[in-house]
């Protein structure tokens, strides 16, 4: 395979490459992304028809949980109405989740718990994928990793039951790597100066993918999925909204032949390409640096309910305003929409400006902002705050996980990262004129050797899978409990506390070994 790989090319060709792969990759994950309530709701509609010993397990599991749920909580609400009576207060309205439609509830916390799952896989194989890629080299992981998502998403085409459902979702799981290697790439061949500029294109793929990936997909799922050749030659019976899964398929296929036949090997990148000979050095180990496990805890308390809130989103609108496949597409769409406008207009021209800490903190205040609306939509019922969630996603979408790949990218170099000095301005016009605290190089040595960057992104990938893994399971599970006001508000809350843990570490004080050695 490596023996017909594509020869070196420059960086802007590389970075090309894998921009293009990687937004072909996101438009087949997000095409079927719009797909999953209806998906499980048909599942659990026909498990009559279709009968799988695995979805009665989970149906089991949910009809205990419902069981000890309505009684803990049924017995909390006659026992506050009793001490509401001892002082003559009206007692409470009977809440939603005593009245919440069961199998509508039932569809939220099952794709939570699939969801959950899906991410816990891919936090167990990043790592692994991170080494594999440092041992043999991204582009063949990257090609291994295409083959179990054409695997998984064929299986998804014919999973005409639950079990075959998750089985794909399983193999899907443990070869997801696209992501990461394309993140591992794009830091192999971009310099510390471009480091940001360069992972934001990560961000504005993502964007462009979840605007018109859903929005395609639910077309396709709006055709008829009915295939006379398949069945009556074969007699293979198509899963339910079988054709999104097949134009996924097609997208895999092509990126699979556009990624073997045009992207080059960049592991070694630098020492290819630099007619200097650098003395290689070694890395800052990940459990020396403290500071850089507060940026790994963050990550993880973030993407915990940041993912968990974005995976309950489309099964808000199926609960409350029973959007159809057609409908939650133009939600994901104009969400990836605003957030590719923020991305490309905003943070690749600001971030020299403002800086990654300062940029983060923008996108935690977002996201904040679209959990408190949907709080109100939710407790009002009405679309009219369906705008400003929009709004708050794409920026957190846009913002926070880019520039926190680019700070951990960098810490990666050899190249000490700071917050500039607090800058007080005569004028003192704005708290943002009067202190500017941001990320800044301000010394460069040669590159670390790029035999562990890898592995040391995987980690960092792996830390937000690990938040993937149990946030949507807890986020549903909440949700299923309390309703989407309780959950939301809860989600809110937490990411407020990100945001002042985040802001409180002190990049000044994260600098490589070599560095350190280097300055004293």
């Amino acid at each position: 395979m490596s023996t017909l790989a594509p020869t070196l090319n420059s960086p802007p060709k590389i970075l090309k490459v894998v921009i293009i792969a990687l937004i072909i990759d996101i438009f087949a994950f997000t095409s079927i992304l719009p797909l999953l309530p209806r998906t499980i709701e048909f599942f659990l509609s026909s498990k009559d028809q279709n009968p799988s010993a695995t979805l009665n397990a989970f149906l089991y599991l949910i009809s205990k949980l419902r069981a000890i749920q309505n009684f803990s909580l049924t017995y909390s609400y006659l026992s506050i109405n009793y001490l509401l009576s001892l002082i003559h207060i009206s007692p409470l309205q009977t809440p939603q989740f005593l009245t919440i439609d069961p199998l509508k509830s039932d569809i939220v916390l099952l794709g939570g718990l699939l969801g959950s799952f899906y991410s816990l896989l891919q936090c167990l194989v990043a790592p692994i994928f991170g080494k594999l890629s440092d041992k043999y080299g991204r582009r063949r992981v990257l090609l291994f990793s295409m083959l179990g998502n054409l695997l998984s998403t064929t299986i998804w085409v014919f999973s005409k039951n639950f079990d075959l459902f998750l089985i794909s979702r399983i193999i899907a799981g443990l070869s997801e790597a696209n992501i990461q290697i394309s993140t591992t790439v794009i830091a192999d061949v971009s310099s510390p100066e471009n480091r940001a500029k360069q992972m934001a294109l990560v961000g504005i793929s993502f964007s462009l993918g979840f605007t018109f990936g859903p929005l395609i997909g639910a077309y396709f799922a709006s055709l008829p999925s009915h295939h006379p050749f398949l069945n009556n030659y074969f007699n293979l019976k198509l899963a339910p909204f079988a054709n999104a899964a097949l134009f996924s398929l097609a997208l895999l296929s092509i990126e699979t032949l556009y990624i073997y036949f045009y992207l080059p090997e960049t592991l070694n990148y630098q020492n290819k390409s630099s007619s200097k000979t650098t003395t290689p050095h070694s890395a800052t180990p990940l459990n020396l640096s403290s500071k850089f496990n507060q940026l790994l805890n963050t990550y993880f308390i973030y993407m915990f309910v940041f993912s968990g809130m974005e995976y309950s989103l489309t099964f808000l609108m199926h609960d409350l305003f029973n959007y159809s496949n057609r409908q939650q597409g133009y939600l994901l769409g104009s969400i990836g929409l605003t957030s590719a406008l923020i991305q490309g207009l905003y943070v690749r021209k600001t971030v020299s400006k403002f800086g990654e800490k300062n940029l983060c903190l923008q996108g935690f205040a977002g996201c904040i902002f679209g959990m408190v609306s949907v709080v109100l939509l939710a407790n009002s019922k009405s679309t009219f705050y369906l705008p400003a969630i929009c709004l708050g996603f794409s920026i957190a979408s846009a913002i926070v996980t880019s520039t926190m790949n680019a700070i951990i990218s960098l810490l990666n170099t050899n190249t000490a990262i700071t917050t500039t000095p607090l800058q007080r301005s005569d004028s003192a016009t704005s708290l943002a004129d009067e202190i500017k605290p941001h990320l800044t190089t301000i010394h460069k040595t040669p590159p670390t050797t790029p035999n562990d960057s890898g592995h040391r992104l995987g980690s960092f990938r792996s830390a937000g899978q690990l938040g993937r893994a149990f946030g949507p399971g807890f986020a549903c599970f909440l949700y299923w409990t309390c309703g989407p006001q309780v959950c939301y508000l809860v989600g809110s809350l937490t990411v407020l506390y990100v945001y002042f843990k985040f802001k409180n570490i002190n990049f000044s004080l994260i600098k490589s070994k070599s560095l350190k050695k280097k300055n004293n």
